[in-house]
């Protein structure tokens, strides 16, 4: 049975609403849809009473699809109050989002509206929900109107189906008598993103009673479950048990047993373990596609005939292969005739041939009609002994007739055994149950499925590390396969991954050297080598982050002096202010001069975008000539690929003078007029009106004797 019910969920915004806020159509799901082609959708609101106002948010998978236009039929008269209306296809690094907030300023309504027209065009094959989120529907006293949000599904991928069957399939065992018991396990194959499920399987009370149910490893093995159901109504005969993995989980893929139910046989008799209401769902809580296979137990010899293996999943296979299955008969008395239609899917297979096996094995006296209908996948067997044959009777299966099959290409089938009949020498017919068959193969299919890259600002010459994350998506064959990572068209490199096992993701290191990169931004991508009969091949392309390659720029944005004027030996600061105008962090030095000659060199380590530092430079002039007037400045180191270096250098508004010791006037001689001036201020302290800065020779900020002292020592020198 195919299952694809219930895709959308539904999310009550109270326990009994009675108003559906909702996406239409709910879903669509046609893999015909592909980029750039578009597909509109309405949000609708049915049987609301009251509405004065609303809001909502919707979110969407960006990569899968985005919107191009939206038309909003607001329900009120007159002109109403939009407080918000935003849309963006970039809402965050996954989604997209609409948020709109409505008042009525002319009385509320009643009914059911469309609220907004939303066409999307299709940007990649994926799928996505359409998902309502945070829904106020407010009536005129600003109460919340209860209500459902009903989301919205679409996908154009080709979906694979899993399979949930009972293991083993069947159970013929006489001597399985009360109070005996037996285990059958809920198993699942081909399982691909699975978060969660629920199942239902019915048995028969009459004969069977459950002893308990356990958790199976598939799940757990993922991460973290939570046990939502797992009861037993022994009066109805059904076992409910409801599973998912807690959230930070990684999806579960691949086949496994998802629970355990041990039985206890209480009669005789015969029970279908039939599973219903199955739902799978992703972790984005989006139902899965997927079939159901009955089990079957018996343990008063009923007649069965079967299909042999009833689950026939090999991968190996692939289109133009061939393989045969049976149909077998056990527990069997008395046989003298049989008849059976099998159904196959024509897309996926041929039949090609039918061979029946009289039994005994040298029994010539049987007529015997066998036909395939390929066109309409119909296969049409009847065999007849006569006398003097003999009935047949076995316990143990015996095979009845033999199918050859070709797989066409890839894909699944049910074998479905209908318009049986089983009769004895005397034409009664003979009591008995089917079990159909089913057969998958999947295509080899390798992919890039993320891509991290880290910066995605960066200076040329710097290196820029890309984390590739591939996977073997097949379910069968070890993988080997190259993948090379580009920024732009150019390659970064190529990594090859040697014999990744199926269902399995390997993170691949690449680290690109910018050196010589023009500034300008880049578009990093991914993509695997096509591998030998892999047909989806648009997963092995995958395009990540724009890095952007920027050069960096520093600037000195002033210098100043302490002081005009200095004596030879006096020290005095020079202040200069430099900043990182570049996008990024930046380590670099800054010199300052007076005229070419060095006063200091500064290192500034990992300066901000946009920062300033300021710095601040000791000169000592002892040994700077006097007499002359000298120009400071500043200079920043040039940085590797740095274009804007004008910049770089700032001078100062002023010079310095740098003065004999002891020219207390500045007429270029030291005389007496040097010792009057400090004698004048002779005693004075900074603040003191007669205190004179450069009659404080030593600077020890008194003006004393020693002051006299250096005049003295420096009499008769002159410019």
């Amino acid at each position: 049975m195919l299952l694809f019910a219930g895709l959308i969920p539904m999310k009550s915004i109270s326990a009994t609403p009675t108003t559906t806020l909702y996406i239409d159509p709910p879903s669509i799901i046609d893999i015909s849809l592909t980029p750039p082609q578009t597909f509109t959708v309405y949000l609708k609101v049915a049987d609301v009473i009251g509405l004065s106002g609303y809001e909502y948010k919707l979110y969407w998978e960006k990569n899968v699809i985005e919107f191009v236009n939206i038309h909003d039929n607001v329900p009120f008269s007159g002109s109403p109050f939009v407080a918000t209306n935003t849309s963006t296809n970039n809402y965050d690094a996954t989604y997209g989002q609409m948020y709109f907030v409505v008042v009525s300023l002319s009385g509320s309504v009643s009914g059911s509206f469309t609220l907004r027209e939303i066409t999307f065009r299709i940007k990649s094959l994926g799928r996505t929900a359409i998902d309502i989120q945070e829904s106020i529907l407010g009536d005129p006293s600003a109460n919340n109107i209860p209500h459902d949000e009903l989301d919205g599904f679409f996908s154009n991928q080709e979906l694979t189906p899993s399979i949930v069957y009972v293991q083993p399939p069947s159970i013929i065992d006489p001597n399985l008598v009360s109070p005996q018991t037996f285990i059958i396990n809920i198993s699942i194959a081909e399982a691909s993103d699975l978060y969660s499920f629920d199942v239902k399987l019915g048995y028969n009370t009459t004969i069977l009673n459950v002893d308990s149910i356990t958790e199976g490893p598939f799940l757990r093995d993922f991460g973290t479950t939570t046990v939502n159901e797992m009861q037993d109504d022994p009066v109805a005969g059904i076992v409910w048990i409801a599973i998912s993995l807690m959230p930070a989980a990684p999806p579960a893929n691949g086949d496994g047993t998802l629970a355990s139910i041990t039985f206890r046989v209480t009669g005789k008799g015969e029970s279908e373990f039939h599973l219903f209401d199955t739902v799978l769902k992703d972790m984005l809580n989006n139902d899965l596609i997927h079939y159901t296979s009955d089990g079957y137990f018996n343990n008063v010899l009923l007649a069965r005939l079967y299909v042999d293996p009833p689950l026939l999943i090999d991968p190996t296979m692939t289109p133009a292969s061939t393989f045969t299955i049976d149909i077998k008969i056990a527990n069997i008395t008395n046989l003298y005739k049989y008849e059976f239609n099998l159904w196959y899917d024509t897309s996926f297979l041929n039949g090609l041939a039918i061979r029946t096996y009289p039994h005994p094995s040298n029994e010539t006296h049987f007529t015997s009609k066998m036909v395939i209908d390929d066109r309409n996948g119909h296969i049409f067997v009847n065999v007849s002994y006569y006398p003097p044959a003999d009935m047949i009777t076995s316990v143990p299966p015996i095979t009845l007739t033999s199918i050859v099959f070709q797989v066409q290409s890839y894909g699944a089938s049910h074998l479905h055994i209908d318009g049986t009949k089983l009769v004895d020498n005397t034409n009664t017919p003979i009591v008995h149950v089917t079990g159909d068959g089913f057969v998958s193969v999947k295509a080899p299919d390798v992919a890039i499925l993320e891509i991290h890259t880290d910066p995605v600002i960066a200076y040329s010459g710097t290196s820029v590390s890309i984390d590739v994350i591939a996977a073997n998506l097949g379910i069968f064959r070890y993988e080997t396969f190259n993948v090379t990572a580009h920024y732009g068209a150019t390659a970064i490199g190529t990594v090859t991954v040697t014999d990744l096992p199926p269902l399995t993701n390997i993170t691949l290191p690449f680290s690109w050297d910018t050196t010589g990169v023009p500034i300008g931004d880049y578009l990093i991508s991914a993509e695997a080598s096509v591998v030998p009969l892999e047909t989806d091949t648009a997963n092995n392309f995958l395009s990540g982050d724009t890095v952007q390659i920027v050069a960096p720029d520093v600037a000195v944005l002033s210098v100043s002096r302490d002081l005009p004027i200095v004596y030879q030996g006096w020290k005095t600061n020079i202040t200069a202010v430099a900043q990182n105008q570049g996008l990024l962090p930046v380590s670099f030095d800054v010199t300052a001069y007076y005229d070419n000659n060095t006063i200091g060199t500064m290192s500034i380590t990992n300066l901000g975008s946009g920062s300033n530092k300021t710095l601040t430079f000791l000169w000592n002039t002892t040994e700077v000539p006097f007499c002359h007037n000298y120009t400071i400045s500043a200079k920043a180191s040039i940085l590797p690929g740095e274009v804007d270096i004008a910049d770089n250098t700032c001078i100062a508004d002023g010079k310095v003078k740098v003065r004999i010791m002891g020219d207390v006037n500045g007429d270029g001689t030291v005389n007496i007029l040097d010792l009057i001036l400090v004698s004048k201020a002779f005693a004075s302290l900074p603040g003191d009106p007669n205190y004179n800065m450069y009659a404080d020779l030593n600077r020890d900020r008194i003006i004393n004797v020693l002051d006299m002292i250096l005049v003295a020592t420096h009499l008769g020198l002159q410019c």
